[in-house]
C-alpha cells in the first residue's frame, strides 16, 4: 500500500480501502495465501491512523473490518460483538449502505457458525436496507441465497 502515501486526499480513498480490505478478508477465507490477510490488515491500520487524526466518517467500517479479522483469528465472541457494534454505529450515523453491508457480513458469519435462524434475520435486514438504498440487483442476489 505504499502508493497510498502519494495520494494527498480524497473522500473516496477511505471507502476504497474499506472495500479492498473486505475483499481481501473474503479471499483469505478461500485461499491459503497470506498476502490477503496482510493487505487487509494494512488497510485497517491506515484507516485507524486516519480516524485517530480526526477523520470521523468511518468508525463503523473499522468495526466491521475488525469483526472480519477476529473471525479469521477464530475469536468468535469478539467478532460477533464487533459485527453488532458496526451495525449499531452505521445505523446511528444513518449510513444505510454500510448498515446493509454489516448486516450481510454478520449473516454470513452466523451461517458459517451454523446459526441459520440468526443468519436469516440479519440477511433479511440486509435485504430490507439494500432495497431502501435502491440496490435492486444486490437484493436479487441476496434473495437467491435465501432459497
Amino acid at each position: 500500500l505504499g502508493w497510498v502515501k502519494e495520494i494527498t486526499g480524497g473522500y473516496s480513498l477511505p471507502q476504497f480501502l474499506f472495500h479492498a480490505a473486505l475483499c481481501c478478508f473474503a479471499m483469505a477465507r478461500t485461499s491459503k495465501d497470506r498476502k490477503y490477510i496482510s493487505t487487509a490488515r494494512s488497510c485497517v491500520k491506515l484507516l485507524k491512523t486516519w480516524a485517530k487524526k480526526g477523520c470521523p466518517n468511518f468508525p463503523h467500517n473499522i468495526l466491521l473490518l475488525e469483526a472480519e479479522d477476529k473471525d479469521l483469528r477464530k475469536q468468535r465472541t469478539k467478532a460477533a460483538s464487533s459485527y453488532e457494534k458496526s451495525i449499531k454505529v452505521a445505523k446511528d450515523l444513518k449510513r444505510l449502505q454500510d448498515e446493509a453491508i454489516a448486516n450481510e457480513k454478520y449473516a454470513a458469519f452466523q451461517r458459517r457458525r451454523g446459526n441459520m435462524d440468526a443468519a436469516n434475520v440479519y440477511l433479511e435486514e440486509s435485504i430490507r436496507l439494500y432495497r431502501r438504498w435502491g440496490a435492486s440487483k444486490k437484493v436479487e442476489q441476496l434473495l437467491s441465497m435465501m432459497q
